[in-house]
Order: structure tokens, then C-alpha cells, then sequence
């Protein structure tokens, strides 16, 4: 977990987002109640499913009235069935936010797409799902007629994607934010 101001500078690292563009999403983000807010020392952080909301913001919202409602939409879609398994009831935030917390995630190209119908969103690669952590295509929309062609989509390889997981990670150690660890990782002595 992170604060928002640290999120906001891993979206915009890896989405390659103006930093200053990414800071309006957040702060609608935070107005409309999908990240807490933090009131002098008591800095609130926010989760890996939050985080992806954040990214579909800063990638479908056409301005920052729009990006809490762009934001809720991802973060809802439902699982569906997949490469071998049954996609249960989670949503896509629960799913993403597992798969970043999972210590040893090899990672999975994330894509968000924007269908006639709505939102549609699909994990590819190793994938934390229901408490298993599964290998293939994991989709997520609400509807089986929200398949076809896209309007728009935005992806992050895996790659990407695990770049984002490490920074997500990070232990910040000193009061500036400056100096960090990687959670679970002992610093050498």
C-alpha cells in the first residue's frame, strides 16, 4: 500500500502521464470518495484494486469530471471463466489488487478497452484470482455481448506492469519519502 502522492508518481513513471495531469485525477479520485482522504499527519494509503482505478482514469477519463465514474466502472467488472478455471465473483480491483500484493507475481499484460457496450478488461499471464493464482487470459466485463472490436484500448505490458508492482511495494523509511525499501526484502548490513 501507498499513499496517493506516491501512486501518483508510479502512474505517471510508468503510463508516461504528466505528473501535474495524474495529481487532477487523484484529487477527483478523492472527492468522490474512491481514495481516503488524509488530513495533516494522518496519511491515509491506498490498495492495489484503488491503484488500477487511478490507471483507467488517467487512461479513458476525457476530463477530471469524468474520471471518478470511468475509475468505478473498471473497478467493478466482474471476473469471467477463463483458461481453465471459473471465474467466481470477484471484481477487477480485488483481482488486481491480489495479484500485487502476491509476493512472487510473475506479472500479466493488463488491458483496458472501451466496447460499444461499455468496459471490458483482460489480465494476460500469471494472474492472482480467487486465491489461486492462475496462468492465461482472465476477462472482465459485465456483459458476453461486450466482446468484439474496441474504440479504444490501453494496455501495459507485463513488464510494465511489474515495474508498477515494485513501486507499489516500496517501504518508505524517511519522513521526506525520498528513501525506500522493497517490502519483504531485507537491506544488506
Amino acid at each position: 500500500m501507498q499513499t496517493v502522492a506516491q501512486s501518483i508518481n508510479d502512474v505517471s513513471y510508468v503510463t508516461g502521464t504528466p505528473r501535474n495531469r495524474v495529481n487532477q485525477f487523484a484529487r477527483a479520485l478523492v472527492s468522490a470518495g474512491i481514495f481516503p482522504k488524509s488530513v495533516g499527519r494522518d496519511v491515509k494509503k491506498i490498495d492495489g484494486g484503488q491503484l488500477l482505478g487511478l490507471i483507467a482514469a488517467v487512461a479513458f477519463a476525457e476530463n477530471v469530471a469524468d474520471a471518478p465514474a470511468v475509475a468505478r466502472n473498471f473497478m467493478t467488472l466482474p471476473v469471467q471463466s477463463g483458461d481453465g478455471f471459473d471465474g467466481g465473483d470477484e471484481t477487477l480491483a480485488q483481482v488486481f489488487g491480489a495479484c500485487l500484493d502476491y509476493p512472487e507475481w510473475a506479472a500479466a499484460t493488463l488491458t483496458l478497452s472501451v466496447v460499444p457496450a461499455g468496459y471490458t478488461a483482460n489480465l494476460d499471464g500469471e494472474v492472482v484470482c480467487n486465491g489461486k493464482v492462475v496462468v492465461g487470459y482472465v476477462p472482465f466485463f459485465t456483459s458476453p455481448s461486450m466482446g468484439g472490436w474496441a474504440k479504444r484500448s490501453f494496455s501495459i505490458h507485463k513488464t510494465g506492469v511489474e515495474i508498477l508492482r515494485n513501486l507499489f511495494r516500496r517501504e518508505y523509511e524517511g519522513d521526506d519519502g525520498m528513501e525506500y525499501k522493497l517490502a519483504g526484502v531485507k537491506s544488506p548490513e
